[in-house]
Order: structure tokens, then C-alpha cells, then sequence
């Protein structure tokens, strides 16, 4: 039986089929990540142009920023604006203050991530996602959210939640009162006063 031999000619040709087929790969995966990197830009360019809810007025290290429509995390800056819907994370030895419009602040420190917000009451909104924040409120209430469980503080009042590793929610109120909602139970927290709520 005779062996069928490829030629050189046959040779070259699926060589150069196949360079041509990884090349279109290639292209076309570099082309996908361009338009994301594009739209990203675009989104960010245009956040840009909103206007920002307070500032960031404190940093240390590594502090980082992801608005809610967005795919990557921007390090800020001293004095940098903050968005409606950002999302604010803290390294590790790391620390950020965040001062709003409406004259509410928020401390962010090290290993820390939440959302903040703005109603349409001109309420402070926090979803704290890891970590632990401390916020106080100027004139209205100030609203901190995390896994299904809302505390709200009177104007005025300052709090600090953590978020511990079992999943469950700390809450210290330092000033005024706050009103928390968990498993549909509502509990007035006093000045003075921890509790905890598991998840």
C-alpha cells in the first residue's frame, strides 16, 4: 500500500490556513476588549459631566472608585468628586472620608467597600458590602443598608456598622437615635446603645 505524501505546495496552503484562522482570533479578541475598554471610557467620560454628591475630602494609599454602570476600578485622588451609585473600596492600610453636599460625612477605613447614594429626599444612602463604616448626619436622616438589613439615623446622629466575618451586622449609635429594620421587625437603637443582627 502506498502512503499518501503531502506535498510542500499542501503543506504551505494549511500553514497559512491556519495562521490566518489564529489571526482572526486574535483580531477579534483585541477588537471585543477595545470596544468594552471604549464603552467603559465613554461611561466614565460621562459621569464626568454629572453632577458629583460630595467629595472625597481624606485619603490614604490605595482608595478606589467603580460607578454603578462601569467595569473598572479608578484610584482617586484627593478632593476627587463622588458620584450618585459609586461604589468606594479601601486597601489595605488604607483610609478615605467622604464629605456630601448636604453636609453628611462617611469614614471608610482599611479593607472597606461600600455604595453610596443619594435619594430623592436628599437622604445619604450606604451599602456597606465588607468592612466597617463611620458616618454621621447633618440635617436628615442618613440610611445604612447591608445583606437585607436597614438602619436609619436621625439627623444629627452618628453611627458606626461593621460587618463581621460570620455575616452578621454590628451597629453602634454614638448620637440621636436610629430606627433598624431587619426580618421585618423594626428596633429603636438609643445613643449608647451596639446590637447585633445576623444576616
Amino acid at each position: 500500500m502506498k502512503k499518501k505524501r503531502t506535498t510542500p505546495y499542501k503543506q504551505a496552503i494549511k500553514t497559512i490556513i491556519a495562521d490566518i484562522l489564529i489571526t482572526f482570533f486574535c483580531a477579534s479578541g483585541l477588537l471585543f476588549a477595545g470596544v468594552f475598554f471604549y464603552c467603559d471610557l465613554i461611561r466614565l467620560t460621562d459621569k464626568e459631566a454629572a453632577i458629583p454628591i460630595g467629595s472625597l475630602t481624606r485619603k490614604n494609599n490605595v482608595v478606589l472608585r467603580q460607578h454603578l454602570d462601569g467595569l473598572l476600578w479608578t484610584r482617586l485622588t484627593p478632593e476627587s468628586p463622588v458620584y450618585n451609585n459609586d461604589a468606594i473600596r479601601t486597601g489595605s492600610l488604607s483610609d478615605a472620608v467622604v464629605t456630601f453636599a448636604n453636609g453628611d460625612f462617611l469614614a471608610l477605613p482599611e479593607n472597606c467597600a461600600a455604595r453610596i447614594a443619594m435619594d430623592a429626599d436628599n437622604r445619604t444612602r450606604i451599602e456597606l458590602s465588607s468592612g466597617s463604616i463611620s458616618a454621621k448626619s447633618e440635617r436628615t436622616e442618613l440610611v445604612v443598608a447591608y445583606e437585607g438589613q436597614t438602619a436609619i439615623i436621625s439627623g444629627g446622629g452618628a453611627l458606626q456598622a461593621v460587618c463581621d466575618e460570620n455575616g452578621a451586622l454590628i451597629l453602634r449609635v454614638a448620637e440621636g437615635k436610629a430606627i433598624l429594620f431587619s426580618d421585618g421587625k423594626t428596633r429603636l437603637v438609643a445613643a449608647g446603645t451596639a446590637v447585633t443582627v445576623n444576616a
